[in-house]
């Protein structure tokens, strides 16, 4: 079955995901392992003294007690009980450790000085049984929800810290001849009474999450929760993508190239599809327009701009099979620029808020469309049928690009301005077919902009131009390789780029993914142009358009469109996946939070029964 858009989708159902999910990326080993340390130590020393104990004491506490049945214990999970688990590595357990021992800063310093005032030299022992019983649903949610091992490693690797680390402590008195004699029993029975609790609350609210999430996405959510974190922390995307695969539909992606060739055995091309570059960073087909572009020009040793086409989520290619069959595909395709020698000057024509180019090389028109500096997002499928339908009545064949260059806040194309994009365009093609043709030049450079990552905004695709001269006009198709563009930026390239002697052209972006979720911000990521240093990337784009003006030489052109029928990540799927992510994520924040409360009022009622 093929998939028919319905909508032009949008990516504002993830951003809260990749805000949140870049907290699971813990810093490296030494600095928690160091920061593990230093809080619990705080806590110790802040606490301890009141009760007299010399700072020797506190110490060997703080070791005995503490820091080392914590690494020694997460040191035999990652080694021994977690061993096969992709994700939670000793790291990523030290992280862990350092979420459950917080409260100890606050409980242990409260319960010292309390016992301080009344004269219960032992209280403090209450804090930190506390401790380790409000610990364990954070240690129970982070084992059970990351790992897929069997139930019973999962288990073992919840409480042997907490366990180790009571052991120690109902030594104590021994081993340090503390006096009074350090309280052991209701201590142990808060800590098995949380496990108990813990375990099974943890266990119920993972069972209701499939029980209730299978039926509506279509899978496994714990599986698809898994691999979505071996993905973004391992970087396996193979058995994300497999799952993915399950979930989508059969999806016709088009490939369209406009190919030039010059005298002087130049060459360069533009090539605009309707895939999606997502769902997000590397993933499926996230990095595809950088990857297209690498290929071909590796092929070809062409310079190639692969500009966003008219396309949405619905389009998100799924498996790197189908992704490396449309690479091939796209090779053997590209047409031999030995045709048309004429073409007609650059024109841009309007409609209220939408602006479109056209340029007519032989029988194919190079349109783009842009509502800058409105805000846009991806246009919806039907302009561009009806773009594509209008273009054959008038004998051309149209390349689309989707120019994807003004953003501040999420939004999407509204039937209305989908209305004016295509009325524009429409203008535009009448216009520029018009136009005498000519003979023209083309010159092409890019640069891989390595000063700046995917931090910025910018992914390793860089920078392309492609200048052309025709009957005294010199315009440049300038690509970026970023997700949409700060608003008002598109117009100070363009305005930069005059000063070269360019008179018109268009700024584009590749809408890349790789972007995606790599830093905490309103939209997930950065627009080329945001948080960034715009003035060193005008001075590359301008560095690279006097390139490509260096390079005219008198060209031909070719074009040549092909389609595919591969499987996607339908719009429909993947929302449903993503709100029901949120929900999730709500609903077990709720129970954990009750579920917290719940070990810490058992804790503290057994310990003050007992």
């Amino acid at each position: 079955m093929t998939s028919t858009p319905q909508h032009p989708g949008g990516v504002s159902g993830i951003i809260d995901a990749f805000n949140f999910i870049r907290r699971i990326g813990f810093p490296p080993t030494p600095e928690i392992v160091s920061a593990f340390v230093t809080l619990t130590g705080l806590a110790v020393l802040l606490g301890l003294p009141y009760l007299g104990l010399g700072l020797g004491s506190s110490l060997e506490i703080l070791l005995l007690v503490i820091v080392l049945p914590t690494l020694v214990g997460e040191f035999l999970n990652s080694t021994i009980f977690l061993r096969a688990d992709p994700i939670l590595n000793f790291r990523r357990l030290m992280g862990m450790e350092l979420v459950s021992w917080w409260t100890l800063l606050i409980l242990l310093p409260i319960f010292s000085l309390a016992g301080g005032l009344i004269g219960n030299r032992t209280l403090w022992i209450d804090g930190f049984a506390i401790t380790l019983a409000v610990s364990l649903p954070a240690r129970f949610l982070t084992v059970f929800a990351m790992s897929s091992l069997a139930l019973w490693r999962k288990f073992v690797a919840a409480v042997l810290v907490p366990l180790a680390s009571f052991r120690v402590y109902a030594g104590m008195t021994g081993l340090l001849s503390l006096q009074p004699a350090l309280p052991f029993f209701p201590g142990l029975v808060a800590l098995l009474c949380s496990i108990i609790l813990s375990g099974t609350g943890i266990f119920l609210i993972i069972r209701r999450v499939e029980h209730s999430g299978s039926p509506e996405i279509g899978d496994s959510p714990m599986g698809l929760f898994r691999d979505f974190l071996r993905h973004w922390l391992k970087a396996e995307a193979a058995p994300l993508e497999n799952r993915l695969e399950t979930l989508g539909s059969t999806g016709r992606i088009g490939v369209s190239t406009l190919a030039f060739s010059g005298s002087g055995g130049s060459g360069s091309c533009i090539i605009v599809s309707n895939f999606h570059p997502g769902p997000y960073r590397d993933l499926g087909s996230g990095g595809l327009p950088s990857k297209l572009k690498a290929r071909i020009e590796s092929v070809r040793g062409s310079t190639v701009l692969v500009p966003h086409g008219i396309s949405n989520h619905e389009y998100n290619i799924i498996s790197q099979e189908d992704i490396n069959r449309l690479l091939l595909e796209t090779g053997n395709h590209y047409p031999a620029a030995e045709g048309a020698l004429g073409a007609s000057p650059f024109v841009r024509e309007t409609s209220e808020d939408a602006t479109a180019s056209a340029q007519v090389f032989g029988d194919t028109v190079l349109l783009t469309l842009t509502l800058a500096p409105r805000d846009m997002e991806d246009i919806p499928s039907q302009v561009l049928e009806s773009i594509n339908v209008y273009a054959e009545t008038k004998g051309l064949h149209a390349i689309t690009a989707d120019a994807h260059n003004s953003l501040t806040n999420q939004t999407s194309i509204t039937p209305q301005q989908a209305l004016m994009l295509k009325e524009a365009a429409i203008k535009a093609l009448d216009t520029a077919i018009r136009m005498p043709r000519t003979k023209f030049k083309v010159g092409s450079a890019s640069d891989s902009l390595k000063e700046f990552g995917v931090e910025d905004g910018i992914g390793p695709g860089g920078v392309s131009v492609i200048t052309v001269e025709c009957q005294g006009q010199c315009v440049a198709y300038v690509t970026i390789d970023g997700n949409n563009m700060e608003t008002g930026f598109r117009e100070m390239i363009l305005a930069s780029m005059k000063t070269e002697g360019v008179e018109d052209g268009e700024v584009m972006t590749t809408d890349t993914h790789l972007v995606a979720g790599v830093v905490r911000s309103r939209l997930g990521y950065h627009p080329v142009g945001e948080d960034m240093n715009k003035e060193l990337l005008i001075a590359k784009i301008r560095q690279t358009l006097i390139t490509a003006r260096n390079k005219l030489e008198d060209s031909s052109t070719g074009f040549s469109t092909f389609h595919l029928d591969l499987h996607v990540l339908g719009s429909s799927s993947f929302q449903g996946i993503t709100q029901f992510v949120g929900r999730v994520a709500r609903g077990i924040g709720r129970s954990f939070f009750r579920l917290e409360l719940a070990a810490f009022a058992l804790s503290v009622l057994i310990l003050a029964v007992l």
